[in-house]
């Protein structure tokens, strides 16, 4: 039973239950074949672990973790101390290690020593790398600038559109225009220009009604045909509404 380990609830990668010895896994000639080729490159520096991930994926179809294929390289790895009789890595490389003003180790909650932080270093792409990737930013920037343009022109032609909505209204000459109804309201008032506010607002436009703000100004300023207008019998809202609006 060369080879053999004892089986947990989670198998190590590249084994399998033996069916010929109980609470023991045996490793698959096939996987191991291909990892032990994998981890060779890597030693070999032939290979990076990324590189090794996917050649495992490809060719056994399994995906074995980036960090777990790291742990198998470094126990078979020579050059590098190996943790014996249960040592930590703090103990083996203290100084890889945060510490405190007193020397002792900077502690996690959970009484585990804090490593140090690697030093981060930039990534020095081909300038051919380095060109495809300006060019994307520009196209990206520029993308942006159509799209804050293309806002911008639609907010204008809204607003367009309000004024010639108001001018229209002003111009009937008998209160209808283009089958619009002769009502303007105060949020349309506010589009126009200030000297016509003033006009209106100092009498020189002849205003012949003010509804009151809500169901008033809303029956008015409707566009439809047919508008469904309740309140109380014997009130003369109604019937004054309808003849304003015909």
């Amino acid at each position: 039973m060369e080879g053999y380990i004892k089986a947990t609830p989670r198998l190590k990668w590249g084994y399998e239950l033996a069916p010929d010895a109980e609470g023991m896994a045996r490793p698959i000639p096939e996987d191991m074949a291909v990892l032990n080729e994998v981890v060779e490159g890597i030693l070999g520096k032939k290979l990076s672990l990324q590189e090794g991930i996917d050649i495992i994926k490809a060719r056994v179809g399994k995906p074995l973790s980036r960090e777990g294929l790291r742990k198998i390289v470094a126990e078979r790895d020579t050059s590098v101390p190996q943790l014996k009789d249960n040592k930590k890595d703090w103990e083996i490389n203290p100084d890889n290690y945060e510490r405190n003003e007193d020397g002792s180790f900077v502690l996690r909650t959970n009484g585990i020593p804090v490593r140090k932080k690697r030093p981060k270093s930039g990534h020095n792409f081909h300038s051919a790398v380095k060109a495809k990737q300006a060019v994307r930013r520009s196209v990206a920037n520029k993308k942006k600038e159509v799209e804050r343009l293309q806002t911008r022109l639609e907010n204008q032609k809204a607003a367009l559109n309000k004024k010639k909505e108001v001018a229209q209204r002003l111009d009937a000459a008998d209160g209808v225009a283009n089958k619009q109804p002769a009502v303007i309201t105060e949020e349309q008032l506010v589009s126009l220009p200030p000297t016509a506010q003033a006009a209106i607002n100092n009498g020189d436009t002849p205003v012949a009604f003010r509804p009151h703000p809500g169901p008033q100004t809303d029956f008015l300023a409707s566009s439809e045909k047919d508008v469904l207008y309740g309140g109380a019998a014997g009130g003369k809202d109604k019937s004054f509404y309808r003849l304003l609006s015909t």
